[in-house]
Order: structure tokens, then sequence, then C-alpha cells
């Protein structure tokens, strides 16, 4: 799958441990994927929820020391 955050519907941030996180709405997904700086590419791409019939305007990801979080405010 080829990363395209042209719509502006993403969020990215960096973890604890130096980990780049990204998540983005497309179709009927929102998906995650972490950067491989040795790669220089974004992997473990993934479908993380259905987001089919929602009215999503935006995406904010959030770090906190055990997890991150995502969510998509009204």
């Amino acid at each position: 799958m080829t990363l395209n955050l042209a719509n502006g519907l993403s969020a990215i941030t960096t973890d604890f441990a130096g980990i780049t996180h990204v998540v983005w709405a497309q179709g009927d997904n929102l998906w995650h994927a972490v950067y491989d700086p040795n790669s220089a590419s974004w992997i473990n791409t993934r479908a993380i929820a259905n987001i089919t019939g929602q009215s999503i305007k935006s995406l904010n990801l959030t770090v906190e020391p055990h997890f991150i979080c995502g969510a998509w405010p009204e």
C-alpha cells in the first residue's frame, strides 16, 4: 500500500522510544504505520478501525508513556 497523506486526514507523532507513528483515513478504514529509518519507509501498515459511515473532519494522535491514542474530534 502506498502511503498518501494528501487528503489531510492524517496525524503523525513520535513515541517515547523514538518510533514515529502515523494514522490516516483512507477508504472505509483508519490505518496505522510506523517509520523505519533503516529502510526510510513506512512499515507494519494495517487497518486499525472501520470508519464506514463516519464523518471525519480531522485526526489527532497523542503519545502516552505506554501507548499511543488516536481520536477524531467532533
